[in-house]
């Protein structure tokens, strides 16, 4: 008698990874094919502007162009837990997000409209970008400050993205795990941008520092 089939694993959790600014989809290539033999079943998006073609620093500080480009990354993000969900070999009860830099940033979003995550890493993110861009004393406020040089236009610009930042969703998020992870000399987020992360987000949360810069 023939023998029997195998019975298939039963279904894994899955992951949704996020990129900094200047990756893309393989930036979490190595810890997705490392995770797949413990069972998890990833999914690694490029943000819109990497699949588009678009250059970097094309549009600077253009508010249409930037609340448009918010919106769609999280569109993005929601379909890809679609995806996840879906999926056969996952577990849709045991979804996960992890995002690093630009991913964390909008993680500060996705989880304040996302019921649907069960844990989430979120890495080196700012909750409140207009506050880093308008008072901070970092990377993107040096950008902010010298590529809009008229207080009237930096006003305009904050007063449209600002009801896009994470703070304004974190109290929303679903009462599950939530990693923070920081670095002591990071030069794009400050220790207050962390502390706010924190204070926004709300437990359960746990909050680990780290020596060495953004990267």
């Amino acid at each position: 008698a023939p023998s029997p089939r195998p019975s298939p694993p039963p279904p894994g959790p899955g992951l949704l990874f996020l990129h900094h600014g200047q990756g893309d989809r393989d930036t979490f290539l190595d810890e997705a094919v490392e995770l797949a033999a413990d069972g998890f079943v990833s999914l690694l998006v490029s943000a819109p502007e990497k699949r588009t073609g678009q250059r970097e620093g094309e549009h600077p500080f253009d508010a249409a162009h930037d609340r448009t480009e918010v919106e769609q990354t999280v569109t993005d993000l929601r379909r890809g837990l679609d995806l996840l969900a879906g999926r056969a070999e996952v577990d849709p009860e045991r979804l996960a997000f992890v995002g690093y830099s630009l991913g964390a940033t909008m993680g500060a979003r996705l989880l304040g409209v996302e019921p649907r995550l069960k844990a989430s890493v979120q890495v080196a993110g700012l909750p409140a970008l207009t506050l880093a861009l308008e008072h901070g004393q970092r990377r993107p406020a040096t950008s902010f400050h010298g590529l809009l040089e008229e207080p009237a236009a930096r006003g305009a610009y904050l007063a449209a993205l600002a009801p896009l930042d994470g703070v304004r969703f974190l109290g929303r998020r679903a009462a599950a795990p939530l990693l923070l992870q920081f670095a002591r000399s990071d030069d794009y987020v400050s220790p207050l941008d962390a502390a706010l992360y924190e204070m926004a987000a709300g437990p359960p949360v746990e909050v680990s520092w780290h020596d060495g810069g953004h990267f």
